[in-house]
């Protein structure tokens, strides 16, 4: 059975996904990401939570990725109208960088990074 970190996530579905297997999210990050998956009510599926330093550079993340100190989760893009009600949902639940593109869409709640958009490849 999967380990539990939060009622609706997994800790294999959040690790770093490189092989190192580390999982240093933030909790604020966690609580505020199950915030989301009760008030959006159907399961959210994570494509990309922690990355260690290496991982990220694999996946051609930024040097100041949110991913990195734990603040940070890609997701499965639904389309139609769940794609603007999930991103509503996050907004409203504290995350404040968005990005979208190639199937995901990016959330963070980096204490540092203040609020900003982009669209990627």
């Amino acid at each position: 059975m999967a380990e539990m970190i939060r009622p609706h996530f997994s800790r294999a579905e959040l690790r770093c996904r490189c092989g190192c297997e580390r999982l240093e999210m933030s909790e604020r990050t966690l609580d505020r990401l199950e915030a989301v998956r009760l008030s959006y009510g159907h399961a959210i599926a994570v494509v990309s939570g922690y990355r260690c330093e290496d991982n990220n550079a694999a996946v051609g993340g930024k040097p100041t990725s949110a991913h990195l100190s734990g603040h940070a989760v890609d997701v499965a893009r639904p389309y139609g109208v769940e794609l603007m009600e999930l991103i509503e949902i996050f907004l409203a639940n504290g995350f404040h960088g968005f990005g979208m593109g190639d199937g995901k869409l990016h959330f963070d709640d980096h204490p540092t990074l203040g609020k900003r958009a982009w669209m990627y490849p």
